[in-house]
């Protein structure tokens, strides 16, 4: 890729985290999210339930084995911490702005509210900040040695955790001496990438700790110290001055914003990725007197077959690599042709060398399907998934960016089969996008669900 691409790259892609940045050609197709009527969240078990209210209540009594009913928390949070409680008070639904909720479901046709749902790792650190100073410190050396030792594993392979391992090292430990840092620490990384808004939700988050925690001193581990609260008030002030309130297109002058609106675009189809240039970088390798079977009519239509789709296009931070969803965009198909039937599939080139393949990679399964875009961050792809069991069960799958291995899954909700084996759902499409704090917001408004993903 020359330097003039680059550069070209450079003023469309400014925004690299906003799920369609890319415009297609006139005959591009934009997807409407799939209303799911009927959307049953993953939640504990009552009898899990039971037990998580249990331990709570012997450490708020006193328990005789703290550490007993600690490892019972650590438990929950390791394992099922993506999981949710279902609330026994009703409330309204919020209005559209949902940047501090975590989970709702809106309403169906014949409801106008729905109870409240909250995930397992809110509710223990709701357990925790109410449980008596003396045990919640006890919690708090209990679970240092936790975070000692994976900190000093991390230490012997690299120089500093990763983004998501500090994330999981907070979800995971909530009210560790070492909470403050890990903060601090992605604070740092956002800002240094230039995504002030993550940093300035960060630098809040680590405000929070000396509003909201204990009165110990907090501890380091990698850092020589952690920021006076004056200091963090004027990082969180910085941040904040620094995110844009008008997008970038709007901050241009007003000739080269409409240059850019007419500046040639990556393109994708069912099909193919085609370059700015109009050059065609990757095409499925379905045989053409095959690609009827991309229909469930198995009748080829062209037109549909070279509709462009934005959304199934998005790029890695660094515009190193390209990831575009293709195939076929059939949802669900009849069981007995699922084990014959073509594949939707992710693409990912690198652009820093002409387009090269790096990876093509379909569903792990004939009962699964790709049902919404790709997002990308410096090291995975993420992609909404479809998988028919005894319900179905939607999720985000997350793949390695540079080879393609699955490395996650992180379930969502279920619908019921009769729900999704309708012709109407035929092709389902489930919006992802990445929010002002840099997790993914999955569904929205017409989708009947939105979920943020930590």
């Amino acid at each position: 890729m020359n330097a003039r691409q680059i550069l070209l790259f450079g003023v469309i892609l400014g925004l690299i985290f906003a799920p369609v940045t890319v415009c297609g050609a006139e005959n591009e197709k934009i997807f409407e999210p799939t209303e799911f009527q009927t959307v049953f969240l993953p939640e504990l078990t009552p009898e899990e339930e039971t037990l998580l209210e249990e331990t709570f209540n012997e450490l708020q009594n006193g328990a005789e084995n703290p550490r007993a009913s600690f490892e019972v928390f650590r438990g929950f949070l390791v394992m099922k911490s993506e999981k949710f409680l279902r609330e026994k008070e009703e409330y309204i639904l919020p209005p559209a702005n949902m940047e501090n909720i975590s989970t709702w479901v809106g309403p169906t046709k014949t409801q106008s509210y729905q109870d409240p749902r909250h995930k397992v790792s809110e509710r223990i650190r709701d357990f925790l900040k109410a449980l008596p100073p003396e045990t919640l410190l006890a919690w708090r050396a209990w679970v240092d040695e936790n975070v000692e030792a994976v900190l000093n594993s991390i230490r012997k392979s690299k120089d500093l955790p990763t983004p998501e391992d500090l994330k999981r090292l907070i979800r995971e430990n909530p009210f560790s001496s070492y909470e403050a840092e890990f903060w601090e620490l992605l604070a740092q990384n956002a800002w240094q990438t230039g995504n002030a808004s993550s940093a300035a939700a960060f630098w809040q988050k680590e405000l929070q700790v000396h509003y909201d925690g204990t009165e110990l001193r907090p501890k380091t581990f990698f850092l020589k110290e952690i920021p006076s609260v004056e200091t963090l008030i004027g990082f969180h002030t910085a941040a904040q001055k620094a995110v844009p309130d008008e997008s970038p297109e709007q901050n241009l002058p007003a000739e080269e914003a409409e240059d850019q609106k007419k500046a040639p675009q990556w393109r994708v189809s069912m099909t193919r990725i085609v370059s700015p240039e109009g050059e065609t970088v990757f095409e499925d390798p379905l045989p053409e007197e095959q690609r009827g079977m991309l229909f469930p009519d198995r009748n080829r239509d062209l037109d549909v077959e070279n509709e462009e789709t934005p959304q199934f296009l998005t790029f890695s931070p660094d515009q190193n690599f390209l990831i575009a969803r293709l195939g076929t965009r059939v949802s669900v198909w009849p069981e007995e042709e699922r084990e014959v039937r073509p594949q939707p599939f992710l693409v990912v080139l690198d652009l820093s060398r002409g387009g090269q393949l790096v990876w093509m990679k379909a569903p792990n399964s004939v009962n699964s399907a790709f049902i919404g875009n790709p997002l990308a961050d410096a090291e995975r792809v993420y992609i909404p998934t479809l998988r028919l069991g005894k319900n179905a069960q939607i999720s985000v799958d997350v793949y390695s960016l540079s080879d393609g291995t699955l490395q996650k899954i992180i379930p969502l909700f279920e619908v019921s089969l009769a729900e999704i084996q309708t012709p109407e759902n035929e092709t389902i499409f489930l919006p992802i996008e990445w929010t002002s704090e840099g997790n993914i917001l999955a569904g929205g408004i017409k989708s009947g669900v939105q979920m943020r993903v930590d």
